[in-house]
């Protein structure tokens, strides 16, 4: 079949293939990168701001029970006089958080579009 064809033939129609080919694999990758650029996005607006605020919680928390002394389970009567004694801290501190958690939420409210309830 391709004996009847000239060499100077044969291989320009193998290059014509190649570019053809060539092509289509980068129309493909240009396709697939769009796709990874919109979930790219979509992580970016959407989940890192849940995660961020998630993990100021989880310190919060941490922050709280550090100056409760509730980490240590084998300190309790020392942590109950403690409480006794510096109650203005920890309704401050209390203050302090719930006003942190409602800048938070405004933040992720604000990042994903639509309302978070807040209690005030």
């Amino acid at each position: 079949m391709l004996a009847n064809f000239s060499i100077r033939a044969k291989i320009a129609a193998v290059v014509a293939f190649l570019l053809v080919a060539m092509t289509g694999m980068g129309l493909l990758a240009v396709r697939n990168m769009r796709a990874i650029d919109a979930s790219t996005v979509d992580i970016t607006t959407n989940w890192l701001p849940s995660v961020r605020v998630l993990g100021d919680l989880r310190a919060g928390v941490i922050t709280y029970r550090k100056e409760t002394g509730c980490g240590d389970p084998g300190n309790f009567p020392q942590r109950a006089a403690g409480r006794a004694r510096h109650p203005a801290g920890l309704v401050q501190h209390h203050r302090r958080a719930a006003r942190r958690q409602r800048d938070r939420l405004g933040l992720l409210a604000g990042s994903l579009g639509r309302a978070v309830p807040v209690r005030r």
